[in-house]
């Protein structure tokens, strides 16, 4: 998205903000209401189950070739660019989450990870589930506005705590350029 004067895109920006906000008084993001979750799946994207992290972690090298599948129902979502036959590696995927929030982005991971979208969604609904987060639900991996896509505060603050545990979530979520 674009950057404001910090260099962040907004939604970089903003969950680096609640970062803060979420270690200094956390608090503040225990009662919250369910609402809609737009960017904040980009923070549950990144803990995948635990072997899908190891292959993430020890292949993040390994390249990926987009095809046409990857790029469908997105043309109204944040892009990171990609286009039929680009290779990219799992690194420059995962910074494509992040920074420009790339929908394309993933879905090349979903699909490369699962199979596809719909198998990606059940990881990351099981992945809350297993993480005890009883108000957050997805049904799209990218943050289309749905009914099925909700969290609350408290249970985003958990997830983006969860995933700073992982060096390269880390890393990559305090990146400001790639």
């Amino acid at each position: 998205g674009p950057e404001n004067r910090t260099g962040y895109c907004r939604c970089c920006w903003r969950y680096n903000k609640i970062y803060k906000e979420i270690k200094e008084n956390p608090c503040n993001f225990i009662k919250s209401p369910k609402s809609k979750v737009e960017s904040s799946i980009r923070i549950a994207q990144e803990p995948y189950s635990k072997e899908e992290v190891k292959y993430l972690i020890e292949n993040l090298d390994s390249e990926v070739v987009v095809v046409r599948d990857h790029l469908k129902g997105i043309s109204e979502y944040s892009k990171m660019g990609l286009q039929v036959g680009n290779r990219v590696t799992y690194r420059d995927l995962l910074y494509g989450v992040m920074l420009p929030s790339g929908a394309d982005a993933v879905n090349v991971l979903a699909i490369n990870l699962s199979g596809s979208i719909e198998e990606f969604v059940k990881l990351m609904n099981n992945k809350v589930s297993e993480l005890g987060l009883r108000g957050t639900h997805f049904d799209n991996p990218i943050g289309m506005d749905s009914e099925g896509n909700y969290s609350t505060a408290k249970d985003i603050s958990k997830i983006l705590l969860y995933g700073l545990e992982n060096e390269t979530f880390k890393e990559i979520f305090n990146t400001r350029e790639y």
